[in-house]
């Protein structure tokens, strides 16, 4: 053979293992089920998924962190994440706090409106339109100082009426054109490329090529990029279940979205509703963003979620909800219900429910000791 040739051929093979090195280093890290972690372009985009065979559990934050201390108590068990509810236009410094003192990971699960059924603060396509980026950049901002990974689960429930970036009264009318489907998607994509980071002039691009403005005020060429994960969690079913209203009506497109969930009450108690949208949105971890008994101590209840939780595989997180206030006014405190108490105490304190969250893991295994 000539030896030319022959140098040739493996000098051609040596690039072929090179380049294929290369590409096997870039490959996303998977999860469980060989899928990647990573959600997509436009951002860090990462879903910041449990250690594998492990799961989160979660609990609502009330604005004290007794209460997180009380529910910790009951169950027997630490809750990996605290989940605090905030308006549009707020900063939550305090809740950023109550997840350092509780050593939780944060999801802020944010609102248009100040409380359940309250008019909304902005339109969303008001946020489409980049009228308020100056409150998403601020947001993002404090968010990056973190450094710690937080979730967002924004605009929950957005097929439920009485949330005021719903596109429907609870009568089944269609509320404003300002309120629109069309315009939820925006606001949520336009929220999502500003709340990721990133390079200005990119992100400027991408909004119109989304028939959105570019980023409004004055910003610097390139972004902070906090860790931040989104959570598109709507009802199973539209309220009122009306064409139109429906979750697939909704939805601004994976690319925008790192997980996908459904809320569940013992008072409503549909498995069939979390299966539709475990179905229906595959590509993405799913997570139960809201869930309790309401008005009856229900441990089967309890069992059948969990059961159902650790049967689907790429169910990654379940958030208990436990209301505010105290006494008659709050049907979710895990105090009033003994029996559904009993259960959820065994199952949080399974080793497949991890205590911290990585980054809330240091020095603290002997502080999260189960029971």
């Amino acid at each position: 053979m000539d030896s030319t040739n022959e140098k040739h051929r493996l000098l051609t093979i040596g690039i072929v293992l090179a380049v294929l090195t290369l590409v096997i280093a870039f490959v996303p890290e998977a999860d469980a089920k060989g899928k990647s972690t990573k959600s997509g372009k436009g951002g860090s985009a990462k879903a910041f998924v449990p250690k594998k065979g492990k799961l989160f559990a979660g609990v609502s934050d009330t604005g004290q962190t007794s209460d997180y201390k009380e529910f910790q108590k009951a169950s027997g068990a630490h809750p990996s994440v605290m989940q605090s509810f905030e308006a549009w236009g707020y900063v939550p410094k305090e809740a950023l706090g109550r997840w350092e003192q509780t050593h939780t990971r944060g999801m802020l699960s944010l609102s248009t409106g100040r409380c359940w059924g309250c008019s909304p603060l902005i339109s969303t396509r008001s946020i489409a339109q980049g009228e308020d980026d100056g409150y998403i950049l601020t947001l993002a901002q404090a968010l990056a100082k973190r450094k710690a990974p937080t979730y967002i689960r924004l605009f929950p429930e957005m097929n439920g009426f009485w949330n005021g970036y719903s596109a429907f009264h609870g009568n089944g009318e269609k509320r404003d054109p300002e309120h629109s489907t069309a315009n939820f998607k925006k606001a949520w994509q336009r929220f999502v490329l500003i709340t990721r980071g990133g390079k200005t002039k990119s992100i400027d691009k991408q909004l119109k090529k989304l028939d959105m403005p570019k980023i409004k005020g004055k910003t610097k060429r390139k972004l902070a990029k906090p860790k931040v994960a989104f959570a598109w969690v709507p009802q199973a079913q539209g309220a009122p279940n009306v064409p139109g209203n429906q979750p697939a009506d909704y939805f601004p497109g994976y690319r925008f979205v790192d997980w996908v969930g459904a809320d569940i009450y013992s008072k409503f108690p549909s498995l069939d509703g979390l299966n539709s949208i475990y179905k229906q949105y595959r590509k993405r971890p799913f997570l139960i963003g809201e869930w309790a008994p309401w008005g009856v101590d229900s441990p089967g209840f309890v069992n059948s979620l969990f059961d159902w939780v650790e049967k689907h595989k790429r169910t990654r997180m379940a958030i208990y909800y436990q209301g505010f206030g105290e006494g008659p006014a709050n049907e979710f405190e895990l105090s009033d219900y003994p029996k559904s108490r009993t259960a959820l105490r065994h199952r949080l304190n399974s080793n497949k429910y991890a205590p911290y969250t990585p980054e809330n893991e240091k020095g603290k295994r002997g502080k999260g000791k189960r029971r």
